[in-house]
């Protein structure tokens, strides 16, 4: 298995005190160092109802930006960013400790059980392997190294002693409240902030670093994302359209984006090798997160030969997705054209002209009379195709051929004979009609 790593340093302002608190891991709440008030953190990934534009768990995210864009030590472009008192920095980094700054070799992150020991100061650092929750919303990341204390509020030291603000009695805080109750004359003392963090001190704003699977998989998923834009899968975009709040943002241009281009034809390569089979298998499993991808991956050429293997696993919602690319091959057009869904045969009906002979027979007999409809729109057909479509039984399909300008004269006499008056009308206004001598002799 590859791996790669980014450092992540980022806090939150609290929205009840307006007290900067420093994150120390991934966490979907924090307890505020000042208040004790309970913060949502539940923004920063995938579960968040901000936006599709998230920090973690999210087709584009900052694993995503890091593995595609990012060179070693490099500071990726959220550096700086804020949204609702959050403030983000990351880079693309080794993990490392944080007495000394001594990168961990992998291979101990890897096969550390808890704790991974620095080999030059012997400080242990805890690691924490991604599993249950934090598996299920990023299954991407396979550690988490550095993170410290997880509620937020770090364990009281010895109590301190204090005089009550009304009467001066003794009093006693121990940290398990901002509050302390006088026992003398009953009244509600709010512990002072030197106080309280003399009893829960601050922890220093320390990075913590995620260590993700770099496989050929999660490289091709996070390298399509910037080879898309609206039209579809697989072409260049100028902004990330999935922005915050529809922030624009300016994807690699230049040599980087050819960097993106060849990285990315080389993951899609390397996918397709025996070896690496089984991961190609978890782009088929359904998920919605990998839909991008396999769309990609089904419109590139080096995936011809996996198709007919591959397309009975193909999930009807991605054959709808494919049908409304603008660049399709014919391989694909005439696989599509036998979808279940009527509308991705109206959309390969559209595309005919790429159709083999045998699919044009199949959709001229489609049950759906708006694939025939569409069918008989079609240009520079076979004669014998126009010739099924003009005996077709619903007058809409032949009501379509009648107004097609390509349409073979012979054809257009027939349907200008058609018992439906709105097909003869149609075919006799078609501008593409030559009337024959006896036509025009009895000036029909």
């Amino acid at each position: 298995m590859q791996y790669s790593q980014i450092e992540i340093t980022h806090s939150i302002v609290c929205p009840s005190c307006n007290t900067k608190n420093p994150l120390t891991g991934l966490q979907d709440r924090h307890k505020c160092y000042n208040c004790l008030q309970l913060i949502d953190l539940s923004f920063i990934n995938i579960h968040g109802a901000v936006a599709s534009r998230v920090f973690f768990g999210g087709y584009y995210d900052v694993i995503t930006e890091a593995l595609a864009l990012l060179a070693e030590n490099e500071e990726g472009s959220f550096s700086g960013f804020r949204h609702n008192g959050y403030t983000f920095q990351y880079k693309k980094r080794s993990a490392r400790c944080h007495t000394c700054g001594t990168a961990f070799p992998l291979g101990e992150i890897v096969a550390a059980a808890g704790w991974v020991t620095c080999a030059s100061c012997s400080e242990k650092t805890p690691v924490r392997a991604c599993v249950g929750e934090l598996a299920d919303e990023d299954p991407r990341i396979a550690f988490v190294v550095g993170e410290t204390v997880e509620s937020g509020v770090s364990e009281a030291r010895h109590p301190v002693s204090l005089n009550c603000s009304s009467c001066g009695g003794s009093l006693v805080a121990d940290g398990t409240s901002r509050t302390a109750e006088c026992k003398y004359c009953n009244n509600t003392n709010y512990l002072p902030d030197a106080v309280w963090r003399h009893i829960h001190p601050v922890p220093p704003h320390l990075p913590f670093y995620v260590v993700y699977q770099n496989d050929p998989l999660s490289r091709m998923e996070a390298l399509v994302q910037f080879t898309q834009d609206l039209g579809g899968p697989g072409q260049p975009r100028a902004v990330d359209y999935f922005g915050l709040h529809g922030e624009m943002k300016i994807i690699p241009t230049g040599d980087r984006a050819l960097k993106v281009q060849s990285d990315l034809q080389a993951a899609m390569g390397e996918l397709l090798l025996p070896e690496n089979l089984g991961l190609l298998e978890r782009l088929f499993d359904g998920k919605a997160c990998h839909d991008v991808a396999l769309c990609t991956m089904l419109m590139s050429p080096s995936f011809g030969p996996f198709l007919p293997s591959f397309w009975p696993r193909v999930h009807p919602r991605i054959m709808e997705q494919l049908a409304k690319q603008p660049r399709l091959d014919v391989q694909l057009v005439n696989y599509l054209a036998y979808s279940d869904n009527p509308r991705v045969r109206q959309e390969m009906a559209n595309r005919s002209y790429l159709a083999y002979p045998e699919t044009l027979e199949f959709l001229l007999k489609d049950p759906d009379e708006k694939v025939r409809e569409v069918l008989a729109r079609q240009f520079d057909q076979p004669l014998s195709y126009y010739e099924t479509l003009a005996s077709d039984a619903s007058a809409l399909v032949r009501a379509a051929l009648a107004g097609n300008k390509v349409a073979p004269g012979e054809i257009l006499r027939k349907l200008r004979g058609d018992p439906d008056e709105n097909v003869k009308t149609i075919a006799r206004n078609n501008p593409a009609y030559e009337p024959g001598f006896f036509d025009r002799l009895l000036g029909r």
